[in-house]
């Protein structure tokens, strides 16, 4: 706004994005376990979530590029994308590179999922991986997977410009980097204590910074103001 729209900084106040955070915690283990079966999960999967609709600039090619890298050494491994229909032109396209790259085992496909909070339980890892800083305009799904404690690997796009902390909140990876992708989940595969670290501060964070009260306060202070 400011350097683009020549707008006066005095002018411009920021409300982030907020959760109501109580629906994220006491997830109970049924939940989870209802979503495992629904989708067929297996109980010795390694599981990768990526949350992200089928917009070419989500980057989901990325993170399937980086699971071809490691499907033979990780074989189970598996991708879940959440928010991709396969019947519309993308969809189609991603399936069919599945097919021809034989990854269909390792990565899956999924139109929707009803319960949204409890599915971030489900994660060992949460990707999101946008290809440059701006294409992500806020990105619900990283406050989504920070209080609901996914280690996360990411670029630094949308809210993550400001709040992503390589190797303190997340792993942050170059944008459109497959090989970075890949190394970020091998680090991360092999490093249970840097999983749980990284996580830890990421709720901290979150809980600090993205509560729905907090939200309501700023907006009740901003018209006070006005």
């Amino acid at each position: 706004l400011i350097n683009n729209y020549k707008l006066q900084e005095h002018k411009i106040s920021t409300i982030w994005h907020a959760l109501k955070m109580e629906e994220y915690q006491n997830i109970s283990p049924q939940r989870v376990e209802k979503i495992k079966k629904e989708l067929s999960i297996k109980e010795n999967n390694f599981i990768l979530g990526m949350v992200a609709r089928g917009e070419e600039w989500k980057g989901h090619i990325y993170a399937i590029k980086a699971i071809s890298l490691l499907k033979n050494k990780y074989p189970n491994i598996c991708l879940l994308i959440i928010g991709i229909d396969d019947s519309q032109k993308y969809g189609m396209k991603l399936t069919n590179y599945l097919h021809i790259h034989q990854l269909t085992d390792n990565i899956r496909l999924i139109k929707f999922v009803p319960d949204n909070v409890a599915l971030y339980r489900l994660f060992d890892i949460q990707i999101h991986v946008p290809i440059d800083k701006m294409s992500e305009t806020f990105g619900i799904t990283y406050i989504e997977g920070m209080i609901s404690s996914c280690p996360q690997i990411l670029t630094r796009s949308g809210i993550a410009y400001t709040t992503a902390k390589n190797l303190e909140n997340c792993l942050v990876v170059d944008y459109c980097n497959s090989d970075e992708i890949a190394n970020a989940i091998i680090t991360l595969c092999n490093n249970p204590s840097l999983r749980k670290k990284i996580a830890e501060n990421a709720k901290i964070y979150a809980k600090q910074n993205f509560p729905y009260s907090l939200k309501v306060d700023k907006h009740l202070q901003l018209y006070s103001e006005l």
